[in-house]
């Protein structure tokens, strides 16, 4: 029984990893493509910085934004431990003109 918990554990946190897969994220302010800004973001605080990077993406994901735009990392001492956060602007692709 706990084994099948474990699989299904499993089987959903790389249904979630597959899904922010796709998240674009970019330092720079402008995308790839036309886009609608919708929200900054701000991703969890995390001890490993690519964790950090990895929240951000996921916390796009979730709110169904295709990318994170103008994205930084920043980090701050805390009891002698460094604390990363990713923050950066969700966004939605738009069409293209003449497509």
């Amino acid at each position: 029984m706990f084994e099948k918990a474990k699989q299904r554990a499993a089987e959903r946190a790389a249904e979630v990893d597959a899904r922010a897969a796709h998240v674009y994220v970019s330092t720079l302010p402008i995308g790839p493509r036309p886009f609608k800004q919708v929200e900054v973001l701000t991703g969890e605080r995390d001890l490993d910085p690519r964790k950090a990077w990895a929240n951000l993406r996921q916390l796009a994901a979730d709110h169904g934004y295709d990318a994170v735009l103008g994205a930084a990392l920043t980090s701050w001492d805390n009891e002698g431990y460094p604390r990363f956060v990713a923050y950066g602007t969700g966004v939605q692709w738009t069409p293209e003109d003449g497509h």
